[in-house]
């Protein structure tokens, strides 16, 4: 592995490969929490603003929850709450969007768009 490759045996046999597989997982919803957050905050209303504050206080105390029971799976566990957290994050994006597109269920099926 790139791990061994670069750092060697020692740092191969610890657990440091699985951290590094969670923080790819975790990239993947960092950045797809980002393109959703972009939109809604580029079209929602400040009392959407405020209800979101809101769920964001709420996802906070997921991810505290979440690294606390986890500690003993040591540091993949504080990259596998950041990784829940994003994915909450991005879920409320996601409702925002679904409301205010309002899209039909042909809108959103997948496919070839000249069938």
């Amino acid at each position: 592995t790139a791990v061994r490759i670069l750092y060697g045996q020692e740092w191969a046999a610890s657990e440091a490969p699985a951290v590094l597989a969670a923080y790819c997982a975790f990239l993947f919803f960092a950045s797809l929490n980002g393109i959703f957050e972009a939109f809604m905050y580029s079209q929602c209303s400040p009392a959407w603003v405020r209800q979101c504050n809101f769920w964001q206080v709420g996802i906070s105390l997921v991810l505290l929850l979440v690294s606390w029971v986890g500690q003993s799976a040591g540091p993949i566990a504080l990259v596998l709450a950041n990784s829940l957290a994003m994915l909450l994050r991005a879920a409320l994006g996601c409702i925002f969007a679904y409301c205010h597109l309002q899209p039909s269920w042909t809108e959103l099926r997948l496919g070839p768009a000249g069938q």
